[in-house]
């Protein structure tokens, strides 16, 4: 401290700043004494900070001239607690774009598919963002055709220029201080950025001004110089708890993300070793997940994201501690250390729903390695032993869907994973990379056979061995078949027959060694006492079937060709659309005999006296009924078998209902509304092929104005708002 520098008035201070700014740092360092705690000096010398950076006005004529000199075509708002927000679908790029409520009524959005909902976990308003959103749905203020308001002049900003780097380097060494292990004061949770709050509120009112101030702060946090001398400092005996070494110590000490072994190179030959910074913004970002992800200072960083070069490098800044927020959010067993970690989700969103940055971050920064890696990691530790077939000597092993799957602690990597896999590059990148391919499959793999129910001997009912068995199929959902629909939808055409065909193949090799773990050699090796509902193997191999022979002129007898009998009556097994197909590969005695076998109606059939049989007999007319439903199924569901030639090097599988896919879909959406009044996004999700992003969507909205009615959303003081919905008009 110096006792010689007195604390100027807001004009003598601007005056140093434009004329002698080194007397304005020696104030600064009065201001910013690192021996006073941070929390103390806000509280003393806010009202002061705020006039130094306002220069010759009041702070709040500073920000208005700043707004009114806003340069970005973003708008960027960010929102951390729940708000009313917007979605247009019509305009989307992105599913998951959103609107702040001033941007969607500026905007063009009429007789648009629009969605409002209570935006829970935070969000950012896309507004001006060409990746995520058409520009025909921006609003005036914001986009590349908006009239800039011109440059902010130097003399306006240059307080701000010197005082806001200063402010920024005390709040590091203000994060260093309470990791130090030498600190009694430990942050036990993030609760204690709270008392910071008058900070964070003076951060939150600068960004807000818009361009100009933000990109002070961006340039702050990316000067590499002024992050090399502020390490070398001479500490003060006294102050060692804020020094680089402090973050070199906790980098050093920091878990890891393992990398699984089809992904690991010479670069990272068993993890992610967190990379150390090398300037404000990589600390920064490495104490934003050791401290779990304050709301305050996750907002100041999103806040920083509309400034296009900033977003580049916090990209690659953010990449390199991802793995540490995965590997704590894996090893903690506190729920609220775990939801405060999936606030990760709010920034990943904000950059890999940029086509640009998301192709980039694949090319030169892992990013299709670091997810895959933390997916593995997190379903790797939560796997049991298989309880299908004899679970003594199974050996394979699956997901357990107890409170992991409750809680959805998966949700922020699959949000990630879901949103990069939207973009083509990144989803073909995922299935023509062999190790991405079989990583992904050795994934699900974890969930094939899961959550087995067993027929207790003393009645005729199967039990549920978990209760909440519902939770098994929503992670199933969103783990694997989400992401098959999303790849598929990049891949529909002939120019890709050969890697789905290579797919395939590796699909099949899985399947055959999951059989064999679960010792599943014969189709009648089967136990009848036993059943589960989650093969995402089987899916993704019937799918990709499905996409070969239907949009990429494949041949069944190509994709199927060195298999053998035994192993398709394995598959024929399970009830699904892959029985198909095996229908047309197999001897069509031996596969009907294992349909009736599979109903129990075989030996009824025969109508033998010495046969014992198993059911009363009013039981075999609906056995009996289910069968044929199942072959009825596999003559008319879609891809219906077709014709069979004699020349067996030649199988084909073609549609033969006479129905087209404008057709299928309508008669699908009536099916749909017949039950209920749906919601477009449950329409648009589950009805129709996947064409990508826009690509069925005209379709399904002609056919939805030709068949229903649209009941707009309402607003019930007492009930709660009502979302609006498509009723089935009454002539159908």
């Amino acid at each position: 401290m110096d006792p010689s520098v007195s604390l100027p008035s807001p004009v003598f201070f601007y005056e140093y700043c434009m004329h002698n700014p080194s007397r304005a740092q020696r104030i600064l360092n009065e201001i910013f004494d690192p021996h006073v705690s941070l929390r103390e000096t806000i509280t003393k010398h806010l009202t002061r900070i705020k006039s130094y950076i306002s220069g010759q006005q009041t702070f709040d004529d500073f920000c208005r001239k700043m707004q009114k000199c806003n340069n970005s075509v973003l708008c960027g708002r960010v929102w951390i607690h729940p708000t009313i927000s917007y979605r247009c679908r019509t305009c989307a790029i992105n599913p998951s774009m959103s609107l702040c409520p001033d941007c969607f009524y500026a905007g063009n959005h009429a007789e648009h598919d629009v969605n409002m909902f209570r935006s829970l976990g935070g969000g950012v308003c896309d507004c001006g963002d060409e990746t995520v959103m058409k520009c025909d749905g921006f609003c005036k203020q914001h986009g590349p055709n908006r009239i800039s308001d011109g440059q902010v002049l130097v003399k306006y900003i240059r307080s701000a220029q010197i005082v806001l780097p200063r402010l920024i380097t005390r709040f590091v060494q203000h994060l260093r201080s309470h990791a130090s292990p030498t600190q009694s004061n430990l942050y036990v949770t993030i609760d204690e950025f709270d008392s910071l709050s008058p900070l964070f509120d003076l951060l939150d009112d600068l960004c807000d001004t818009g361009s100009t101030i933000r990109s002070i702060f961006t340039h702050c946090l990316l000067d590499t110089e002024m992050y090399k001398q502020l390490n070398e400092q001479s500490p003060l005996s006294d102050l060692r708890n804020i020094t680089h070494d402090v973050y070199l110590q906790q980098l050093k000490e920091t878990s890891n993300l393992s990398v699984p072994l089809l992904l690991q190179t010479d670069e990272f030959p068993e993890s992610f070793v967190t990379q150390q910074a090398g300037c404000l913004l990589g600390e920064m970002l490495f104490w934003l997940m050791k401290y779990q992800i304050s709301e305050r200072l996750l907002k100041f960083s999103l806040m920083l994201l509309t400034e296009s070069d900033f977003k580049d490098v916090f990209t690659q800044s953010f990449l390199n501690v991802y793995g540490i927020a995965i590997a704590q959010m894996i090893k903690t067993r506190n729920s609220r250390e775990k939801m405060n970690l999936s606030r990760l989700v709010h920034i990943s969103v904000q950059l890999f729903s940029n086509t640009h940055l998301t192709t980039r971050a694949i090319e030169n920064y892992h990013l299709m390695e670091i997810i895959l890696s933390s997916l593995h990691a997190l379903f790797d530790r939560v796997k049991t032993s298989c309880q299908l077939q004899n679970r003594n000597t199974n050996c394979h092993f699956v997901i357990f869907e107890d409170d992991f799957s409750r809680s959805m602690h998966y949700w922020p990597m699959i949000s990630d994973f879901m949103n990069i896999l939207s973009h083509e590059h990144a989803s073909r990148q995922l299935i023509t990379k062999e190790n991405f391919l079989l990583t992904w499959i050795s994934i699900i793999n974890g969930f094939q056979g899961m959550n087995v129910n067993h027929q207790k001997p003393e009645f005729d009912i199967l039990h549920q061995s978990n209760t909440n068995y519902l939770f098994a199929f929503t992670i199933e959902i969103e783990c694997c078949a989400t992401a098959l629909w999303t790849i598929i939808a990049h891949i529909m055409t002939p120019d890709f027959l050969n890697v789905t065909s290579v797919a395939i193949n590796y699909l099949l090799i899985t399947i055959k060694e999951w059989l064999s773990a679960i010792e599943l050699k014969h189709h009648f090796d089967i136990r009848q006492d036993q059943i589960t509902y989650h093969l995402p193997l089987h899916r993704y191999l019937s799918i990709l079937s499905y996409v070969s022979l239907n949009y990429q002129d494949g041949l069944l007898n190509d994709l199927f060709s060195a298999e053998s009998a035994a192993f398709l009556h394995c598959l024929a097994i399970f009830s699904l659309r892959i029985q198909v197909i095996v229908a047309t590969l197999v001897n069509v005695n031996t596969f009907n005999e294992m349909i009736f076998k599979s109903f129990h109606v075989s030996d009824w059939l025969l109508q033998r006296p010495d046969i014992n049989l198993a059911f009363d007999k009013s039981a075999y007319v609906t056995l009996l009924q289910g069968s044929l439903i199942v072959f009825a199924s596999i003559i008319v569901f879609t891809p219906h078998i077709g014709s069979i030639y004699t020349n067996p090097s030649f199988c084909c599988i073609v549609n033969i209902s006479g129905l087209d896919d404008f057709e299928c879909r309508r008669t699908e959406l009536i099916h749909a509304l017949v039950l209920q009044d749906c919601l477009y996004s449950y329409l648009d999700e589950h009805i129709a092929e996947p064409k990508g992003l826009g690509g069925g969507k005209l379709d399904i909205q002609s056919i939805l104005d030709d068949i229903a009615e649209y009941v707009p959303p309402t607003i019930d003081i007492v009930n709660g708002s009502k979302q609006g919905q498509y009723r089935l008009k009454g002539e159908l």
